[in-house]
This record gives structure tokens, C-alpha cells and sequence, in this order.
């Protein structure tokens, strides 16, 4: 948890930052929850004085919006998706499964400090649902199996996903450009929907990682605008 003096620097800090924006609540509310983990309610009296809004007017944002927390995450945060498209590929099943393997709910850390978990309202990454976030790096295709490899790795090695090679994607097709950045991880997910697609269109793709483990790999992506193409979009990814 925040010390006070360290609390009170870093909203000093966002405020100075950020009060002029339009709107200013929600950037300074999310800058000091990027900074610290989550909004401490002492920084609230703060808040409401730089603002010159009401103390109950800041509770009640940080309230309604489930994104802020009010108190510390565990050392890792996983956010599971539970959008309509993760629902429908067994999202319910993959909830119930992480919350009885972590015991914890939604919300909540574990005993040991080590995960919170928290839901998300998409991912935007339909096309390998289920889709699970852990430390900013996306998964997909999840199943419960693969859920309690990743949450293992966690606990052999603490900085696993911190180590995962940030890469960006581009597939050009048609007119159509289409870019994703995530890891290897994203990339090994996204090949498995070659093998569900019906048809697709070949376009070249290249990735910003000069230090890829793999020189050629099948990227396919579902491109939710199908209704130009009524198909899926895929290509071929290669090292740069």
C-alpha cells in the first residue's frame, strides 16, 4: 500500500497534469490508479479540492465504474473478458473455473497477494474467444487447462509476464489495414484460427519484432468488418 506522502505527490502530480483537461475527472482518476495500482480513498479530499467537485461526486464515479479500485491489486492482475463473444464460446465455464482455482471472486486478491482477478468488457480480441488478459498481455483460445498453466507460470516465475516480447502486427488487404500488438502468445493464438477458417484471402503481414524465436508463422485474424468481405482475412507473418 501507498505511503500517505507518496499518495499525496502522485495525485499532486496527476492533477497538475490533467485538471485542465475537458472532463477532468476520469483522466485524473485513471492517471493515479496507472500510477499507483488503484485510487486511494485518502487521495479522494484531494481530488475534490483540485477539481472543485464535491467529495460524494468523486465517490460516486469511482463507485459506478468498476475499472477503479479503492484498494491495492496483487502482484499480478487478471482480467477475464465477459463480453457476448467470450460468453458464447464457454466465457461462464472459464469464469467458473478461474474463480474456484484462484478462490476468489471477481474483485478480489488472492491470499498470498500474488493475482487479483477482475472482469472486462471486451478484450477486442473476439476471434480467439475466450480471451483472458494477465499484466497487459492477452491470451486467447483459453481453456481451463491452459488458464492453470498460465496462472502456474505466474507462480514458478513471478516476472513471466513482464518477459513476454511486445510485437505489432500489420495485415494489408484490399485497402483493408489492420494492425495488433500483443506477444508471441497472441500470435501462437491467433494461428489456431487457421484451422476453423472456411476460406481465406493470403495478404503479406510483418512484425516489428527483430528477435522473433520463429522466422515464418500462419497469422490469421477474423476482421469483424466481414461484412465487406463476408469472410475471414489471413496472412502470412514473417520475420522482419
Amino acid at each position: 500500500m501507498a505511503s500517505h506522502a507518496t499518495v499525496q505527490e502522485t495525485v499532486g502530480r496527476v492533477l497538475a497534469e490533467r485538471r485542465h483537461m475537458a472532463g477532468a475527472l476520469l483522466p485524473v482518476l485513471h492517471g493515479i490508479q496507472d500510477a499507483l495500482g488503484y485510487v486511494p480513498p485518502e487521495a479522494v479530499p484531494q481530488i475534490a479540492d483540485g477539481l472543485n467537485l464535491s467529495r460524494a461526486e468523486i465517490h460516486g464515479v469511482i463507485s459506478f465504474y468498476h475499472h477503479f479500485r479503492e484498494t491495492p491489486p496483487g502482484q499480478h492482475t487478471v482480467y477475464l473478458c465477459r463480453a457476448e463473444s467470450c460468453q458464447a464460446m464457454q466465457g461462464r465455464a472459464l469464469e467458473a473455473h478461474a474463480k474456484k482455482a484462484l478462490e476468489i471472486d471477481f474483485h478480489q486478491t488472492t491470499a498470498d497477494g500474488g493475482v487479483t482477478l477482475e472482469p472486462i468488457y471486451c478484450l477486442g480480441n473476439c476471434a480467439l474467444s475466450p480471451a483472458v488478459m494477465i499484466d497487459g498481455d492477452v491470451h486467447g483460445r483459453l481453456t481451463p487447462q491452459r488458464f492453470d498453466a498460465l496462472i502456474g507460470a505466474l507462480k514458478r516465475d513471478p516476472a513471466h509476464a513482464s518477459k513476454a516480447e511486445p510485437i505489432t502486427i500489420s495485415v494489408r488487404l484490399s485497402g483493408c489495414h489492420f494492425v495488433t500488438t500483443g506477444s508471441g502468445n497472441t500470435t501462437a493464438s491467433a494461428e489456431a484460427t487457421l484451422s476453423s477458417a472456411p476460406r481465406c484471402w493470403f495478404a503479406s503481414a510483418w512484425s516489428s519484432s527483430q528477435s522473433a524465436a520463429w522466422h515464418s508463422a500462419i497469422f490469421a485474424v477474423r476482421f469483424i468488418s466481414g461484412f465487406l468481405y463476408g469472410d475471414y482475412c489471413c496472412g502470412l507473418l514473417r520475420k522482419s
